[in-house]
C-alpha cells in the first residue's frame, strides 16, 4: 500500500548516456527517458521509494539547539621551541 503519490522512481545507466530521468509516474508505473536523445536503447536500473501508507510517518522531536558562542577565546600555548642550528660546513667555492 502506497500514499496518494505514487512510487519515486531514480533510474541509473547501466552503460554509456547523457543522463536519465523520468518523464512521468503514476501509483502503477513510471517512464524513463534519456536526456537529449529520443531513441536511446541503453539498459539502466531503478530504485524505487514509497511511504507506506499503513505506517504513520512520525517526525523526529523538535530539540533546541545551544546559543552559538559569542567570542572565540584563544588559548595559551607554550612558544616553540627554536629549532637547532645546522652545523656550518667547509667552505664550497661558487656558492
Amino acid at each position: 500500500m502506497l500514499d496518494r503519490l505514487g512510487p519515486r522512481p531514480t533510474p541509473g545507466p547501466e552503460g554509456d548516456s547523457s543522463g536519465l530521468y523520468v518523464s512521468s509516474r503514476s501509483p502503477t508505473g513510471f517512464e524513463v527517458r534519456a536526456n537529449g536523445s529520443p531513441t536511446a536503447s541503453s539498459a539502466f536500473s531503478y530504485r524505487v521509494v514509497a511511504k507506506r501508507k499503513d505506517i504513520p510517518g512520525l517526525r523526529l522531536e523538535k530539540v533546541k539547539l545551544p546559543d552559538p558562542i559569542k567570542e572565540l577565546v584563544k588559548p595559551d600555548l607554550p612558544k616553540p621551541s627554536e629549532p637547532p642550528k645546522a652545523p656550518a660546513g667547509p667552505e664550497r667555492p661558487g656558492r
